[in-house]
């Protein structure tokens, strides 16, 4: 007869989940664990496995700390061969997952959903990143080159009450940066990006019936190694004008032909020398915004 040994270590683990009855909101909450099972025989079905003293039985009640769960499915899988008092048998691991739900106080108290997932951009490569020396030809002309960076991408969602956030304030904060440290970055690290939201009436379960708006925040974040000026435009410095060892502010022309041309100019509007290295002009081209109204920064969900 099988036998239960144990809780597999780390199975245990809850998600939350909000879903709508009606105009009825509830919290899903569904537990899942693996338990390990001792077949009595090497042969023994999985339709014995799963009837193992111990194991919860598919429909039964779950008592549990965070409250009574019904179970939902029970999942055997052979895992590996084990040799018990000197016979030879098979391990299980049953995989058991169990629903409960609970009526929703209010959405807006229930913690934001979080994710991280991941981009890859191309930054410019000016330098070698193990050797530090300078990306040039062997006679010191530049090279242009680009390498790629996986920056982190961090996707937040939580309800509002609709009465506070109105699509005019909710996406006055798209393509701004972080003003203030938001979840350990230092301010201008961290875009955000896209925002997607929709309103929901719902109904309490006092029977009151209010509007809320559910956003879905993406940010992206800028490793500070690949840039000190993150989330910057660079633009070549050039122009129709430059500045002559007088600090005169010259026309520039073609020579012969006297037409007006454009010219690469220093950090000073000097004009470049065919052998200098071009310059470019930094631009911040996002505004910064106070992310504290929103209430998803990890000091605001970790608490």
């Amino acid at each position: 007869m099988a036998m239960l040994a144990g809780i597999k270590t780390g199975s245990r683990s809850m998600t939350r989940k909000l879903v709508q009855e009606g105009l009825l909101w509830k919290v899903k909450r569904t537990l899942k664990i693996d338990y390990i099972v001792i077949a009595g025989a090497m042969n023994e079905p999985s339709e014995m496995i799963a009837l193992a003293p111990g194991v919860p039985r598919l429909g039964a009640v779950y008592p549990d700390p965070a409250g009574w769960f019904i179970v939902k499915a029970v999942d055997p899988q052979q895992s590996k061969a084990v040799t018990v008092d000197g016979k030879q048998t098979m391990e299980w691991i049953v995989s058991v997952e169990m629903d409960s739900e609970i009526e929703a106080v209010d959405p807006v108290e229930l913690p934001p959903e979080v994710s991280w997932g991941s981009e890859t951009q191309e930054v410019v490569c000016k330098k070698d990143v193990i050797n530090n020396t300078e990306v040039k030809t062997a006679l010191g002309d530049p090279l242009k080159l680009t390498r790629p960076v996986t920056i982190p991408v961090l996707t937040v969602s939580r309800y509002y009450h609709a009465v506070n956030f109105s699509p005019e304030i909710i996406y006055s904060y798209t393509n701004t940066l972080n003003k203030e440290t938001f979840w350990g970055a230092p301010p201008k690290h961290v875009l955000l990006k896209n925002i997607q939201g929709k309103y929901s009436r719902i109904e309490l379960p006092d029977g009151t019936k209010q509007i809320f708006f559910h956003a879905t925040f993406t940010f992206k974040f800028r490793r500070e190694k690949d840039s000190k000026e993150p989330w910057t435009a660079e633009i070549l410095h050039f122009g129709k004008q430059y500045k002559d060892e007088n600090g005169h502010t010259l026309q520039a022309f073609s020579q012969p032909g006297n037409t007006p041309i454009e010219v690469r100019l220093g950090p000073n509007g000097e004009k470049l020398k065919d052998s200098d290295d071009s310059h470019y002009l930094k631009f911040h081209i996002y505004e910064e915004m106070d992310f504290t109204p929103l209430a998803i920064n990890n000091t605001d969900i970790f608490r």
